[in-house]
């Protein structure tokens, strides 16, 4: 498919005042955010100072306002790839390293709407929503199998899940089965 008309879209989006949230929604503005950046709230605290640091990283507003979230990793930038990693992070809203510092746990995503930003958030901000980012029949057939439910196991043991099998176009492109 041929891409004519790009969507606009704000990368990170790490810190927002709470009134542009709405004006991104009215304005159609995506948000490409890469959770793996609640990886050191303490650090984050330091920087940003206390007031700050409780509108970091506002997922759950963005969602609720009806902004369509997209998450990604931010490689190079970033050295944490693991996708299992930041899906607990965007959840839990703890860093690497607790210290009994947590980013706003108000902003927290459901496992359900993490891998949604990962899939069909995604794709929606390449504009591939019509071929890829859910598995519906006319879709790329794009998907894998895990070594648990991510949905229904703790949400601590989530960065545990390895993936068994990778499929690409209908293509297994990776199997340990």
């Amino acid at each position: 498919p041929v891409v004519t008309r790009l969507r606009i879209r704000m990368e990170h989006v790490q810190i927002i005042a709470p009134a542009d949230i709405e004006r991104m929604r009215r304005l159609g503005v995506l948000a490409s955010v890469q959770p793996v950046a609640l990886a050191l709230p303490e650090r984050d605290r330091s920087l940003v100072g206390a007031e700050r640091f409780a509108r970091l990283y506002p997922y759950r507003s963005l969602l609720d306002a009806g902004v369509n979230l997209s998450f990604g990793s931010d490689i190079p930038g970033e050295i944490e790839y693991d996708p299992f990693q930041v899906i607990h992070r965007a959840v839990s809203r703890r860093g690497v390293a607790p210290k009994g510092v947590t980013y706003d746990l108000s902003e927290a995503l459901t496992v359900e709407q993490a891998v949604m930003a990962y899939c069909r958030g995604s794709a929606y901000a390449e504009q591939m929503e019509k071929h890829k980012g859910a598995l519906a029949p006319g879709m790329l057939a794009d998907f894998i199998a895990l070594s648990q439910d991510i949905f229904t196991t703790d949400v601590e043991r989530i960065p545990e899940t390895k993936v068994l099998l990778t499929v690409v176009g209908g293509r297994v492109v990776h199997s340990l089965l």
